[in-house]
This record gives C-alpha cells, sequence and structure tokens, in this order.
C-alpha cells in the first residue's frame, strides 16, 4: 500500500503515532499484560483470550511492542533535520524535463499553494482552515503568526485527531500490542527473501531495534518508522513537539475546546489495509533501502512547506516512486489518505464552521486538490480564501 514516499505520506498521519508504543510502555496496563500468567485473562475487560497459546503469546506481543518503544525512543542521536539537500534543486540540473513535469502535474490541481485559508460564511463569524507540516523542522516556524493571530480569535480549534484520542491508541497498544507486533503470520524474516529482509532489518538496526525484533514486528508500523528520518525521531525523543501539538496546547491554554475530526478506529483500517500484500512488502523494502534518503527528503519537503508550494510535495514524491518503473497505485493511495479522510474531516467540522469561529487544522496535503478541503468547503457554500500565514 505504502510506497517509496511514505516520507511524504507520515505528514498526513498524527506525529504522535511515532510515540505511541512509547506511551502504552508507560501505562500500568501494559505492565499487567507483561505480567500475565499464561492461560489467563490480561485485563478484566477480557481482551486477551484464556487459553495456553494466548498466555504464551501475550507477553511476547507485549514484550515486542516494549522493544520496539525502547528503540524509537533511543534512537542514534543524530542531529536536527536541518542541513539535507534539496533534491528538487538538483534534480532541476540533472533532469529539467523531469523537474518542469513535477511542477506542471502540481499546478494542474486546485489550490495547489497556500496553507492558510479563511472561511466565511454570511451570518457567522470568520473561521480559519490551516494546512499544518506535522514533523519538527528548523525550515518551518511551529506557532506562524496568522495562526496565533487566529487561534486568540478562535472559540473552538479543531485538529485530525484530538489529544485525548491520541493518547487512546497508547491504551489500545498496551491492552492489546498485536496492533504492532505479528502474532498471526509467519515473522517477516520467514516471508520476505533473505536479501530484502536484511535491508529491512539494517535500516532498523539504525532505529535500533534488533533484527529479531524486527522479524516480529507488523509491516504497517515498521513502514512508519522507516519513513520517519532517524533526525526526527531524535527530535521527538529530544522534546522537540509538532506544529499540531503546540498549536494544540496554545489552544488550551486559551481556554478553548480541542476537537478530532478522526478517530483510531477509522485511519487504523488505512494504515493497516493490505500490509502483507506483495505490494506493500515491496514498498517496505524500497522504503528500507532509501531510508539514508530521509534527511534529504525531509529538507527538500520542508523548504516546499515553507514556501507555500504544498502539491509538489505529493508529485515529486510518485515521481521518486514510479522512477524505477512501479506502478505504486497513486490514484488509489491518495483516494485512501487524503480524499476519504478529506469529506470525514469536512463532516466532523462544519458543525462547528457553520457557527464560525473555528480553527481548523489538518496535514497541508489535505487542503488542495479537486477533493480537498478547500474545493469541498466551497461547495458547501463557503466563502474560502487564501491568507497571509506570517
Amino acid at each position: 500500500m505504502l510506497s517509496r514516499f511514505a516520507k511524504r505520506i507520515v505528514q498526513a498521519l498524527p506525529a504522535a503515532c511515532l510515540r505511541v508504543v512509547d506511551r502504552a510502555a508507560r501505562l500500568p496496563s501494559f505492565r499487567q499484560v507483561v505480567g500475565a500468567p499464561p492461560g489467563r485473562k490480561a485485563d478484566p475487560g477480557g481482551r486477551l483470550a484464556a487459553g495456553p497459546r494466548a498466555g504464551r503469546a501475550w507477553p511476547r506481543a507485549a514484550g515486542l511492542a516494549a522493544g520496539l518503544a525502547a528503540a524509537l525512543a533511543a534512537a542514534p542521536a543524530a542531529a536536527h533535520c536541518g542541513g539535507g539537500r534539496d533534491l528538487l534543486d538538483e534534480l532541476a540540473v540533472s533532469d529539467p524535463a523531469a523537474h518542469a513535469a513535477i511542477f506542471a502535474a502540481a499546478e494542474a490541481e486546485p489550490n495547489a499553494e497556500g496553507l492558510f485559508w479563511t472561511v466565511s460564511r454570511d451570518g457567522a463569524p470568520t473561521s480559519w482552515l490551516m494546512g499544518s507540516y506535522h514533523l519538527p523542522h528548523p525550515l518551518i516556524d511551529p506557532a506562524p503568526p496568522g495562526a496565533v493571530a487566529a487561534l486568540e480569535q478562535a472559540r473552538v480549534m479543531l485538529m485530525e485527531m484530538s489529544p485525548a484520542e491520541m493518547g487512546d491508541m497508547a491504551r489500545r497498544v498496551a491492552a492489546d500490542p498485536r496492533l504492532v507486533a505479528n502474532l498471526d503470520r509467519p515473522p517477516l524474516d520467514q516471508v520476505l527473501p533473505p536479501e530484502a529482509f536484511a535491508a529491512v532489518a539494517e535500516a532498523m538496526q539504525a532505529l535500533g531495534l534488533p533484527p529479531e525484533r524486527t522479524a516480529a514486528m507488523r509491516p504497517w508500523i515498521l513502514m512508519i518508522s522507516l519513513a520517519t528520518p532517524p533526525c526526527v525521531l531524535a527530535e521527538l525523543a529530544g522534546g522537540a513537539g509538532s506544529m499540531d501539538a503546540g498549536l494544540a496546547a496554545r489552544a488550551a491554554a486559551l481556554g478553548l475546546e480541542v476537537k478530532g475530526m478522526e478517530t483510531w478506529d477509522s485511519l487504523l483500517p488505512i494504515l493497516q489495509e493490505d500490509e502483507w500484500s506483495r505490494a506493500s512488502l515491496d514498498a517496505l523494502v524500497l522504503a528500507a533501502r532509501e531510508a539514508d534518503a530521509g534527511r534529504d527528503m525531509q529538507t527538500t519537503s520542508a523548504r516546499l512547506y515553507a514556501q507555500e508550494r504544498v502539491w509538489p510535495i505529493w508529485t515529486y514524491g510518485i515521481w521518486r516512486a514510479e522512477r524505477t518503473g512501479r506502478d505504486v497505485g497513486a490514484d488509489s493511495l491518495r483516494a485512501r489518505l487524503f480524499d476519504e479522510r478529506n469529506r470525514r474531516f469536512v463532516d466532523a467540522a462544519l458543525p462547528e464552521l457553520e457557527a464560525g469561529g473555528a480553527f481548523v487544522l489538518a496535514g497541508a496535503l489535505h487542503l488542495g486538490g479537486e477533493q480537498g478541503m478547500v474545493e469541498l468547503l466551497r461547495r458547501e457554500g463557503f466563502t474560502v480564501e487564501r491568507a497571509p500565514l506570517r
């Protein structure tokens, strides 16, 4: 499902996903699961069925989840994500035709540029729509002046997933580590050819996860881990917050209610869909083999974001994925990751937008395109106009 441009896809996901297992490992319920005696339920809710296999497997799953959490939290202390190469600048020299095609494809999309928009309708106060950059980067101001000023006037904030819902994922993993640990299929080193698994294991080893634990994890969580460069993991482990979390904290400090527009129940199936398919496993191996480009990809996309040129982030990712001749299923992926979720976001935000005074924050790639949030809101009768963010 996820191909080489997973480093762009991670921008569609809440940054808290990277810290979910770490949080889970700290919860009392997680320790109870680890210590559950064989053949016994792990918690009063009965989430772990009794039986000999369950009793053996559950502590193993919990231990694997804890291992992944520890690995990500203790990832090698890379420098911050600044200083990388701008790969699009290099492409403009090495292949001007490809560079031009990438930007032409982006410019063909409605609202391909712009990060900050006013949303208005007669009879209601102005609302705001902002596209965020989910990962910390030195080129990105996590609290742009336009956003701060809007929050000071707003009465409510909506984001992809509320802080409470993000915390709920930690509890889910604590209650069922099988969300990230593979207990139902052969381990990954038996599924992938030896050289392919070696590539994945080497990339995860760089994040601190030993090969035997990599072999026992589910592909979807490995893909998300590989989609996030070590420099980002180091910044998150060091306390650097995402733009989303920072703006939500600012809103809460102002006394605003912070609501979510989706839940893990709706997002997890997207992340896990077809994770064991040949195409998804090929994408995992490709991401592992190109993991060293993570810092450069972050610099490239962060510069585009800082210039408010959003949609080339997507079209460049597609170009990188397809240059090997692979069919990455870009249309289907876009529909699942963006178009379907955009409709869900707009439906969730409509009552607050109709009342006015709402500050709506979603990943920047959710705004543009025919099925982007800007166009969807216009079809709902709102006037949506680009506004200065800085």
